[in-house]
């Protein structure tokens, strides 16, 4: 079972997908984030209709655990504290994979990097808004001199957010997040 810490963290990660507040992460949700962020990535349709597809496969995965309409706060956390409880190890695989897919959505020319102009899109999809707050986020994963992040950078620290139960270890998702929302 995990530890409150963990279920607090997976608390905040419902956060960002609760687009709305209203406690609920529903298809319309998912449906708003994903046309807030084509439009934001101002994509031909071709594209923009793999993307939400791609989208639509991954939150149904691993966000919506199998509900069709809606998942609560609590659901949504006694689905992961399920996955936790039948294996940590498969659990951060899981998490893995879930974050390979999610960043490699947002990894729009497919160069394992993610620019400062397709994190902050990305994150304003989810009704982030708050352009400094994501920028000095994105500067905390040390940028290269092109401004980009290692795609790998962003999963690891994801998964380490949904999977670290040590809250002395820095976790820079954590401490964004607690700032952001």
């Amino acid at each position: 079972m995990a530890s409150e810490f963990l279920k607090n963290k997976w608390k905040l990660w419902f956060r960002t997908l609760d687009v709305k507040g209203t406690g609920k992460f529903s298809k319309d949700d998912e449906h708003m984030a994903e046309e807030r962020y084509t439009g934001l990535i101002q994509t031909d349709p071709a594209h923009k209709a793999k993307v939400i597809k791609e989208l639509q496969e991954l939150t149904d995965e691993y966000y919506f655990g199998g509900k069709q309409d809606s998942i609560t706060q609590q659901e949504f956390v006694d689905m992961q504290n399920e996955y936790y409880k039948a294996g940590k190890d498969s659990f951060i695989e899981r998490m893995k994979n879930c974050f390979k897919k999610e960043i490699g959505i947002f990894d729009i020319n497919g160069d394992g990097m993610m620019t400062r102009d397709s994190f902050v899109k990305a994150s304003m999809g989810t009704g982030q808004d708050n352009t400094d707050l994501l920028n000095k986020f994105f500067q905390s994963l040390n940028p290269n001199a092109d401004d980009k992040v290692p795609c790998k950078v962003l999963i690891d620290a994801w998964v380490f957010f949904t999977t670290n139960e040590d809250e002395s270890v820095k976790d820079v998702i954590k401490e964004s997040l607690e700032e952001r929302l």
